[in-house]
């Protein structure tokens, strides 16, 4: 059974860019270390997506998972690391600048395509790149003001990082073949959780770490909204 057949599938895409596009907002009220952040919002997302396969009695198939494993594996670890360079980037600079830097995604894939996807660079191609990474100058004030605090800058950094990750996801997944879209996501969810999980105790000082049940709660909804439902 599947959620989303040809009709329904542009009107659920909408509601899927909406929700994702408030998790840069629910980030900012979570008193948490991005790198926490991201690992209830991979593991939370995961158990959700597998409890959505359940509901609807959808049976995975485990042979075109292991036909595909070393792409799913690839792009699950580009998918981890998007998310740690992108919450770190909503810990470190503006909201709205991380975001945009992370959607420069787009403008980025039409950069590679032509390398890895064989696809021809057009005048046109290199115009909306041009206006692209020209808008993002824009918003995030270098054009006007410069930068005064280098934490923007390492934080517009993160977000392009952000942005390169999911480009190198994006491309990956166009090598993935015979495979359904709940198999897809369940093995880059968990591959992506597994990868903050290791990165965690890098980044955060775990003997030091303490919670309010506001950042518990929000985190909890963003794995459950922004990522089981909004994936699914």
């Amino acid at each position: 059974m599947q959620l989303i057949n040809e009709r329904t599938s542009v009107p659920l895409m909408i509601l899927a860019m909406a929700i994702f596009g408030t998790i840069g907002v629910m980030t900012h009220y979570i008193e948490m270390p991005a790198a926490m952040i991201v690992l209830f919002r991979g593991s939370v997302g995961t158990v959700s997506l597998l409890l959505v396969v359940l509901f609807i009695r959808y049976r995975l198939d485990a042979e075109s998972i292991h036909a595909n494993l070393f792409v799913l594996v690839a792009s699950g670890l580009c998918l981890g690391l998007n998310w740690v360079f992108l919450f770190e980037a909503y810990k470190t600079t503006e909201i709205s600048t991380a975001t945009l830097c992370n959607y420069l995604t787009p403008a980025f894939v039409l950069l590679v395509s032509p390398l890895f996807l064989g696809e021809r660079f057009t005048v046109l191609k290199a115009a909306v790149v041009a206006v692209a990474f020209l808008g993002l100058a824009l918003v995030s004030g270098i054009i006007q003001n410069g930068i005064s605090d280098p934490s923007e800058f390492i934080g517009i950094g993160e977000g392009i990082m952000a942005a390169v990750f999911y480009t190198a996801m994006i491309i990956l997944n166009k090598f993935l073949r015979g495979i359904g879209s709940y198999e897809r996501t369940i093995v880059q969810l968990a591959v992506a959780t597994v990868v903050v999980l290791i990165y965690c105790p890098f980044a955060v000082d775990l003997g030091n770490l303490s919670y309010d049940t506001t950042s518990i709660v929000l985190a909890v909804i963003m794995g459950v909204v922004q990522t089981g439902i909004a994936f699914t």
